[in-house]
């Protein structure tokens, strides 16, 4: 990650005709590979030194789940209002965004809360991860496996399992009554704070 001293330091430097042009390509980007960066203790940003643990505790104190591209965002996937941000040179998640095909490459079970805000954020097309990270997503399901299924065809009838009856219940029956395929239902899911992701 690339950190300014300060927010004027920053926007003149997001002024300055290199970083200008790295955006720019971004802007026109046709495919783009995204990783995140947890929160955890052992994350690699403390490991490198490119933050303090100090820092660390700010970040989540300000209610960061992880970053996306240098970005420091919550669990809906919204970049939080922090210093660390406002001082980061890198290109907007609103560019990124737009691009039309991103692939999210995030992988083990530490690594699914950023997992979530960036799918939420709608920040993926396609999700790269081990096998790991996936079964702690499942398990948020109660363990139903949607991944033998196309993401963006409609959800198949599903047995109710013994765990989390009622939740399963909600998904199900909001996927019936908008028709909705799994890949929206799992982004409509993730954008409710209150529950958690279906992919």
């Amino acid at each position: 990650p690339m950190y300014a001293d300060d927010e004027a330091t920053k926007k003149a430097l997001m002024r300055s005709s290199a970083i200008r042009t790295v955006v720019e390509k971004a802007a026109s980007a046709d495919i783009a590979l995204l990783t995140t960066i947890d929160l955890t203790p052992k994350t690699w940003i403390i490991k490198h030194g490119a933050i303090t643990r100090e820092m660390l505790k700010s970040l989540i104190a300000a209610g960061a789940v992880g970053g996306v591209c240098d970005q420091y965002v919550d669990g809906s996937g919204r970049v939080i209002d922090h210093e660390l941000n406002r001082r980061t040179v890198a290109v907007p998640l609103g560019t990124i965004r737009k691009i039309p095909h991103l692939v999210l490459c995030a992988g083990g079970s530490f690594k699914v809360p950023i997992i979530r805000a960036a799918l939420s954020a709608q920040l993926a097309h396609t999700l790269i991860t081990d096998e790991q990270a996936l079964r702690s997503m499942h398990r948020i399901l109660a363990g139903v496996d949607l991944t033998k299924y196309p993401l963006d065809g409609p959800l198949p009838d599903l047995p109710i399992t013994n765990g989390a009856q009622a939740r399963q219940r909600r998904v199900i029956e909001m996927a019936r009554r908008e028709n909705l395929s799994i890949r929206q239902l799992g982004r409509r899911y993730a954008e409710s704070r209150s529950h958690h992701l279906v992919w």
